[in-house]
């Protein structure tokens, strides 16, 4: 396997594995990690291309299952989820702080589509804490 087809890999797993629909984690930066034949820095901008798009589709996801569940516009909207947008919108940058958690950080970026948080301060703050949780796995360990 060649390096274009190697990153091509690492791209693939890494869009794949953090989108919500799949049940898995990433592999293959772990397992290009171990080889360390492979430039840290390219493996970082690849994961991190791959992550942006993912929390993008995951965030999209959220909006489309929004649509879904709101059948029409004139439901009323029940006390527990009144409460459990103004919880979400309080402590959001705390909520979605836990999009770095390997298997479950993929259904917050969900969970912030169906509750209409602004795009820009969910790519803003997970991106940021995807970004630092691939330079700890790349740079530091």
């Amino acid at each position: 396997m060649n390096k274009v087809e190697s990153y091509s890999l690492l791209f693939t797993d890494s869009l794949i594995g953090n989108l919500a629909i799949n049940p898995s984690s990433e592999f293959v930066i772990h397992s290009m990690k171990a080889f360390a034949s492979y430039d840290n820095i390219l493996i970082f901008v690849v994961v991190t291309a791959a992550s942006f798009i993912s929390i993008t589709l995951n965030y999209f996801f959220g909006k489309i299952l929004k649509n879904i569940l709101n059948i029409s516009p004139s439901t009323s909207v029940s006390t527990k989820q009144k409460t459990a947008a103004t919880f979400f919108n309080k402590y959001y940058i705390l909520f979605l702080a836990l999009s770095v958690v390997p298997v479950c950080g993929k259904f917050v970026q969900v969970i912030a589509g169906v509750f209409d948080a602004k795009y820009a301060r969910v790519i803003s703050v997970c991106m940021l804490l995807k970004a630092i949780y691939y330079f700890v796995i790349l740079f530091i360990q």
